[in-house]
């Protein structure tokens, strides 16, 4: 197939999840091109850039000014100048919907043109299986723009619609504690930024003591928010933008059986931190007299709707670099709500102890016992079990602590992984499966320390206020670290985050298990003075403090 060329140009359009799908794609074209050079495609405003122009496997990377891509006109003439005989363009299984602009603009390059599939197949774009992608794309793009027809009119017909819905007129964001009966509090997202959203929430009920609070959430997050005291209700939505898997996404039946629920709450104020639009729809529909959140949000891209025209009190948005708990709480500020001076800590119920405590008897688990949480929602954010089991190996030998390797049942192949590698496996035990996420609050406020990457179940062991040490992707941590505990947060040094990419372990394969073994042991010696604090009073108290 690749005697007569001589360069090919590999471009890829997939989503964050399918990146895993399409990290063999190089090989698979040197594969089929073997004496052929190899060059890659990435825009020169795109972070993802550097790291693709440091993949070894490609010969060359071919920067596209950001000018340029928004013409088809100036896209073909800049890649005529350029020396490549085919062009690649590689896909994930979903890209033909997301990015179907991308996948009909390889056409317009010179040369022979290729498509690569997410299954590691390599056909013609002038094929049986190439027709069927570009016809695929153009159907995309047809629905996209009948699709944003719509949307139009949508937006028309809300905008009019909140303009003729009365709209108190003090300018309060939030009324008086004895002024509000009712409040919902919306946050449709995952485990973790819900977890990150409780002193907001802890917040709110504060200063409302005698409301009823009701919080509209995702259904797997919907056991946690029922352990929290601050909530009256707790309300399911499979909301469509946020649920993983589609098969469970509610679907227009249950969306509208929702809107009917959220109305006979009749809600005085709709609280939605987010800034996302879905949240805004949904805080409009449900007929809350009152409607507050952040006028954008960083999640937001460029050319979207913006409905915080739905809100009746927009405020100005925070600091997209600020962090997530500190953004919830400012907004709130912002709307006129008083903040407490101490740190929020989730309690933990009485009857969640019990069933804990026996299960852990049960696996022979003894008090004071370290937590580590290896397997990330993500592949970009893992590290070696090799590593992971250096770490349960000082925890065991140093500190002389049982370890638990926690996570869902889908974990317990990839902790029995890390357990394999261990020196003392009677002392670690393969815990995934075992706590439902109700309890995890319980079991984590009685571990000695816990070792995670950014995970759901970090967040609530911050929370609850248990010692942490936390492997972070560096753009994410000063975002999302643990609550409180910014001093166990390890990155990857600046010079090597750009080396290490998704197809080599992840970015987090540049932090060494020497590393988080010294952020272990500065947990426990601040532990242990804690400790010694509290039975000597205030003797240790300038020992503590230079801890």
């Amino acid at each position: 197939m690749g005697k007569e060329i001589r360069s090919v140009l590999l471009m890829r359009v997939v989503a964050h999840a399918e990146l895993h799908n399409t990290r063999e794609a190089p090989d698979r074209v040197r594969q089929a091109f073997p004496e052929a050079r190899l060059m890659g495609l990435g825009a020169a405003d795109c972070p993802d850039t550097a790291l693709l122009g440091a993949d070894p496997r490609l010969d060359d990377l071919l920067l596209l000014p950001a000018n340029i891509a928004r013409s088809a006109r100036a896209f073909r003439g800049f890649m005529a100048r350029q020396p490549c005989d085919a062009t690649v363009m590689c896909y994930g299984a979903t890209s033909g919907v997301n990015y179907p602009k991308q996948i009909l603009a390889s056409l317009l390059c010179p040369g022979r043109n290729f498509f690569l599939d997410a299954a590691g197949r390599l056909f013609p774009a002038l094929s049986v299986l190439g027709l069927r992608v570009i016809l695929r794309a153009a159907l995309s793009i047809l629905l996209l723009f009948l699709l944003r027809a719509g949307a139009r009119l949508v937006v028309a017909t809300l905008r009019l619609l909140a303009r003729l819905t009365p709209v108190p007129k003090d300018d309060a964001g939030l009324p008086a504690p004895d002024a509000v009966r009712r409040l919902l509090f919306i946050r449709l997202d995952h485990i973790g930024d819900v977890a990150m959203s409780l002193p907001a929430l802890h917040a709110l009920r504060q200063h409302y003591p005698d409301a009823r609070i009701d919080v509209l959430v995702l259904p797997e997050v919907a056991p946690l928010l029922a352990e929290v005291p601050d909530v009256d209700e707790v309300i399911p939505y499979a909301a469509p933008v946020f649920t993983r898997n589609p098969r469970r996404q509610a679907g227009l039946g249950r969306t509208l059986a929702l809107v009917h629920r959220l109305r006979r709450g009749r809600y005085d104020v709709a609280v939605e931190l987010r800034g996302n639009d879905l949240c805004r729809l949904l805080a409009f529909l449900a007929g809350a007299r009152r409607r507050l959140g952040p006028g954008r949000s960083l999640y937001e891209m460029s050319g979207r709707t913006n409905f915080d025209f739905l809100l009746t009190h927009p405020v100005a948005p925070p600091d997209d670099s600020q962090y997530a708990v500190d953004r919830s709480l400012q907004t709130l500020r912002a709307c006129g709500l008083p903040l407490p001076d101490a740190p929020y800590r989730l309690p933990v119920k009485p009857e969640r102890e019990a069933p804990v405590r026996e299960t852990l008897a049960g696996l022979g688990v003894r008090r004071g016992y370290a937590v580590i949480h290896a397997r990330p929602s993500e592949e970009s954010r893992q590290w070696h079990p090799e590593r992971f089991a250096a770490v349960a190996d000082h925890l065991t030998q140093v500190h002389g602590l049982d370890v638990l390797l926690t996570g869902a049942p889908r974990d317990r192949d990839y902790n029995a992984d890390i357990l394999a590698r261990v020196a003392r496996p009677e002392r670690v035990f393969n815990a995934a499966g075992l706590f439902a996420l109700p309890e995890l609050p319980a079991l984590l406020a009685d571990a000695a320390l816990m070792v995670s990457v950014d995970t759901g179940p970090m967040h609530i062991a911050a929370m609850v206020g248990t010692p942490l040490v936390t492997l972070f992707h560096p753009t994410l941590a000063p975002l999302h670290h643990p609550y409180g505990q910014e001093d166990g947060v390890l990155i990857p040094p600046a010079e090597s985050a750009s080396e290490h990419r998704i197809w080599e372990g992840g970015v987090l394969a540049a932090i060494p298990a020497d590393d988080v073994i010294a952020a272990v042991d500065r947990k426990q010696r601040r532990a242990a003075k804690t400790r010694l604090c509290l039975v000597s009073g205030g003797a240790a108290e300038e020992w503590l403090k230079a801890a």
